[in-house]
């Protein structure tokens, strides 16, 4: 495995570990401030943002989940470098709240720039709200919840 890799890897445990702690003041520093974000939902909708309104969304969403015990799953479908300094992650996941899975199941294909500092996330593009049952059933044997 790449060096790169290697570092990636380590600093994506550091993203989920964020994620899951619904710390959005790291999760915001995780992005750069060139973030381009392209979420797409049932009924071909899509949204589109960049850096500021990820931040104030990572602060939204963990508010509106507050004293539900939120928790993510990441089910890695792979990892790879796609220049000297960036990685392509493309991972599936899964959510709970009240210690209950959701129906729901996203897609997320981001592509994070190794900076001097540490890992930022420059562009994501989410496939959002797609129905477990509706996914297929293979994919999902590999998602635990």
């Amino acid at each position: 495995m790449s060096e790169l890799l290697s570092d990636f890897r380590r600093f994506f445990n550091r993203y989920r570990t964020a994620w899951n702690e619904c710390d959005a003041k790291q999760m915001s520093a995780f992005c750069s401030p060139e973030l381009q974000v392209r979420w797409a939902y049932p009924g071909n909708q899509v949204s589109d943002w960049g850096y500021d309104e990820a931040c104030s969304g990572w602060y939204q969403a963990f508010e509106s989940y507050s004293g539900r015990n939120p928790k993510w799953y990441f089910h890695e479908v792979f990892a790879t470098p796609v220049s000297e300094n960036e990685v392509l992650a493309v991972f599936w996941v899964t959510f709970e709240l009240d210690g209950k899975p959701t129906k729901e199941v996203n897609l997320f294909v981001e592509t994070f720039r190794r900076e001097p500092t540490d890992w930022q996330l420059i562009r994501s593009y989410v496939e959002s709200s797609m129905s477990r049952q509706h996914v297929k059933s293979g994919l999902l044997d590999t998602l635990a919840r």
